[in-house]
């Protein structure tokens, strides 16, 4: 029932991309903003081809040079080769070719016009889009915004134009349009303009905070979804090493990233970049450790477990409603700027209840100053002791990083979560279900917030709204019918983790609910990187 397409994204520092070979060593392909010399030779486009066919992937992710006459010649071949193909914009982004008035690094009409000539053309995917609308010095001084500037307007109007960009954006290419997500942001607010939302799992994120988030937004939207397993991070291991940051998660990890996604049965799912994957050499491509779990993953894993749903089927125990405020931690984005990215709009209580609303329900696993482990109270980077200089980067690749016993994992994959799932303020009746408990937050309330709360609360369902929302709920307040109210002070004291503790469920278990089954997710080992996960069909849900 729930056919997930799997893909693989192109080389970054591998090897020169053998659609784009002399355009590679002109431009930048990594967001780290250093030019990285490939470490293998060139492959023709025959055996890179040949590669793919191999690895068994649905599409192949490519994220193109801004050299659109190579690209061209691209989608004739990808056609010709009978292959399902996405076009992204991260080489546009960070070389700076953007679209007119942005900072938003965009394809021109005319290649997207060439590409949707062609059957297997997908659509466009915008690399970490919400990321670089919060920053817009990410790629260097004097860019517009990715997709609105946020300056002088309420948290609102800056949605809406948000919304409004995208909608042009859609209308303008006429293919679909998938957000690539590595802050769990704005997945609702580009979700209602009609994007399909794309999480990044590894990385730097609480898995089960991105993906209640992610998937929240693609359920209430009523939209595809996309993941992102993205092997960029903090940790340094003994394991197969391209660059200090690539990869950062371990073999153990990757295989456990890789099933995770697929068991949110999205519409599709993708490596970010081939380079951890595998090595070109004189003679041909060779396997590393994580391509071989790759390659075990599409050919045997999957085969082997069809899935009885897909991700429209999740349901949740648990709804948490807010207004997407867009800002990644309590002290404000890498800048300093606030919701959106604006100046203006700084983070307070009201808009940092999301984060203290999340820590609990993660029974205060994650961070309580943000959404990611970027700006939390985690020491998070030991690849910093390992500086990338000409030297150290002579050296790489390496077969294996660092000795075992300097192995490191500031970044756990698991944490515990009961069915939770994340709304926004426009969120119906009908997207909660029969959830069991309702948590209010956040700075603003949608225009029927009230009156969908209220009738779930009729229903049966308990509702724990804040005090500052008090007065907007003040004509609901006595009509708890089959439910219930708890009005409390803040998000981050006992009166809160009292209304709350009887739906947490245990410590050691990671629940995703479908309307089939039940989903649980483990780490018996206790390493935070060796996921088990079972199963449960109950029909009677």
């Amino acid at each position: 029932m729930g056919r997930v397409f799997i893909g693989i994204q192109n080389s970054v520092i591998g090897f020169n991309d053998p659609f784009h070979p002399q355009s590679c060593d002109r431009y930048l392909r990594t967001g780290e903003q250093q030019f990285f010399a490939a470490q293998d030779p060139t492959p023709s486009v025959e055996s890179y081809l040949d590669m793919i066919r191999e690895l068994g992937v649905d599409f192949y992710m490519h994220h193109a040079i801004p050299c659109e006459q190579e690209t061209e010649r691209m989608i004739d071949i990808l056609t010709e080769a009978k292959l399902p193909f996405i076009l992204g914009n991260e080489f546009y982004s960070i070389n700076r070719v953007y679209a007119p008035g942005t900072g938003r690094g965009e394809l021109s009409p005319g290649l997207v016009q060439k590409a949707r000539t062609s059957p297997y053309f997908m659509g466009l995917l915008y690399d970490e889009t919400e990321h670089v609308q919060l920053h817009s010095s990410q790629y260097g001084e004097g860019g517009g915004y990715q997709w609105a500037d946020p300056h002088g307007k309420s948290a609102g109007r800056i949605e809406a134009d948000i919304c409004e960009a995208i909608r042009a954006a859609s209308q303008k290419f006429g293919v679909p349009l998938y957000s690539e997500h590595v802050f769990p942001v704005m997945y609702h607010t580009f979700s209602r303009a009609g994007m399909r939302v794309c999480p990044k799992v590894l990385k730097e994120e609480f898995q089960p905070l991105q993906l209640a988030a992610a998937m929240g937004a693609a359920k209430q939207y009523g939209q595809p979804l996309g993941i992102c397993v993205d092997l960029w991070g903090m940790d340094v291991g003994h394991w197969f090493t391209r660059l200090w940051g690539l990869p950062a998660h371990s073999p153990e990890e990757f295989k456990s990233g890789l099933q995770l996604a697929y068991y949110m049965a999205p519409s599709m799912m993708f490596v970010e970049n081939m380079d951890a994957l595998l090595r070109n050499t004189e003679k041909g491509f060779c396997y590393t450790e994580f391509g071989e779990i790759f390659l075990d993953f599409v050919h045997n894993f999957v085969p082997e477990h069809p899935l009885p749903y897909t991700h429209l089927d999740v349901a949740c125990d648990i709804a948490v409603i807010r207004a997407d405020d867009a800002c990644i931690a309590k002290s404000g984005n890498f800048d300093g700027s606030g919701l959106f990215g604006s100046r203006d709009l700084l983070p307070d209580a009201r808009t940092n209840s999301f984060i203290d609303v999340m820590y609990t329900l993660l029974h205060k696993t994650c961070s309580h100053e943000a959404l990611t482990y970027h700006k939390s109270e985690f020491d998070m980077i030991p690849l910093g002791k390992y500086p990338r200089t000409e030297e150290t980067l002579r050296a790489l690749p390496l077969a294996h990083g660092v000795p075992k016993e300097e192995e490191t994992l500031c970044h756990p994959i698991f944490h515990p979560l009961n069915q939770a799932l994340v709304f926004d303020q426009y969120v119906r009746p009908e997207d909660i279900g029969d959830a069991r408990l309702l948590v209010v937050c956040g700075s603003r309330l949608g225009p029927s917030t009230v009156e969908t709360v209220a009738e779930r609360v009729r229903a049966g369902t308990l509702a724990v709204i804040p005090a500052y929302f008090e007065a907007e709920f003040a004509g609901v307040l006595e009509e708890s019918g089959r439910g219930g109210w708890a009005v409390v002070p803040d998000f981050t004291g006992p009166v809160f983790q009292a209304a709350v503790e009887p739906y947490l469920g245990k410590k050691d278990e990671w629940k995703i609910r479908f309307k089939s089954g039940i989903l649980t997710v483990k780490n018996p080992a206790g390493d935070g990187k060796t996921l088990t996960f079972h199963w449960e069909e109950e029909l009677s849900l």
